[in-house]
């Protein structure tokens, strides 16, 4: 073997018996060691056949694992054209990043006009091709701008009848407390004076459904569909859900500004009573009474009323400065 290549390959088992060698050379003759010939003698240099061959092997493995990548070097009117396209690049960005630093995102905040109607009082608003009936003593709130994907309205107390137009690519929601009405194409009434209590929809055409927020932000559905003619009631603190369907058409008095009211029980009557006429009432009956009765309060007093409700359905009343008793009848005429 020519004396080069013995000192080259004296040079490369020096360096690794004394672990000067780089890792990756010696990890190269740690898999030579391991998966190499095991008769290779002590002295490999007293063999020239066997140096020649460990030569050859190392150095093959050598030069395959440890392959040098040519530089390739541009030519200087390569570089310049570079240099040119960052500089034209970092010209156009530099004044965009002022841009924006100088005009922050705007987010445009949704703000809303409350509309509130007296004890005795009807009004019919109109917004964005929605029609609005309000009741007495009912207080609504209506956005100001108007946003592409939905229309949102608070109904924070009360009772309203809402005429939508329908449109696919906007959502109509309705809001009270924590009880959300989505309109789904269609024509309903919500009555909720004490919406922590009772929340009653009543649908006169089309659908909608009801969703209520939990505390952790999610939605509970109370129901996924009701269509015409369905009547829901929603007791929140007990989370107690009731559905009926109507034979008759619902045509909500609020429409029409009719102060009359049918299939009432005498609890029902007397919350009526007490927002149309702004007084307390307290009523003697049982929770459970389900008798229904028909309440008049057209341009009447409240002296009329109660007469009438006497004589038609049995129920008896007394008076004490602002405060009203009624008193349910064990036979009563509906």
């Amino acid at each position: 073997m020519k004396a080069k290549k013995q000192e080259a390959l004296k040079r490369l088992f020096y360096e690794y018996e004394r672990h000067t060698l780089d890792k990756q050379r010696s990890a190269i003759i740690d898999d030579w060691f391991e998966t190499g010939d095991n008769d290779v003698p002590e002295d490999i240099f007293r063999d020239a056949n066997t140096e020649r061959r460990i030569y050859t092997e190392l150095k093959q493995r050598l030069k395959t694992s440890i392959a040098v990548t040519p530089v390739r070097r541009l030519p200087i009117k390569s570089w310049l054209k570079v240099a040119c396209i960052f500089l034209l690049v970092a010209a156009a960005i530099i004044p965009l990043s002022t841009l924006f630093r100088s005009r922050p995102l705007q987010v445009v905040q949704q703000s809303y006009q409350t509309i509130a109607t007296g004890g005795n009082e009807f009004l019919k608003v109109s917004m964005d091709g929605t029609t609005i009936w309000l009741s007495p003593s009912t207080t609504l709130r209506l956005p100001k701008y108007r946003l592409e994907k939905e229309q949102t309205v608070f109904l924070d107390k009360g009772e309203a009848f809402f005429e939508v137009r329908h449109d696919n690519s906007r959502l109509f929601k309705v809001v009270t407390g924590d009880l959300i009405t989505r309109d789904i194409g269609t024509a309903f009434n919500i009555q909720a004076y004490e919406p922590q209590t009772e929340y009653r929809v009543s649908v006169a055409s089309g659908e909608v459904d009801v969703c209520r927020v939990l505390p952790d932000g999610n939605l509970q559905v109370v129901n996924a569909s009701l269509r015409k003619g369905a009547i829901l009631t929603y007791h929140p603190t007990e989370n107690k859900t009731t559905v009926l369907k109507s034979a008759e058409e619902i045509v909500p008095r609020v429409k029409n500004k009719t102060p009359l009211q049918s299939k009432l029980t005498i609890h029902e009557i007397g919350k009526e009573l007490g927002r149309h006429f702004q007084m307390e009432v307290t009523v003697n009956a049982s929770e459970t009474d389900t008798a229904r009765y028909t309440l008049h309060l057209a341009n009447q007093s409240l002296f009329d009323v109660l007469n009438q409700l006497t004589t038609t359905a049995g129920i008896t009343y007394s008076i004490d400065h602002n405060q009203l008793t009624l008193n349910a009848q064990n036979s009563s005429m509906k």
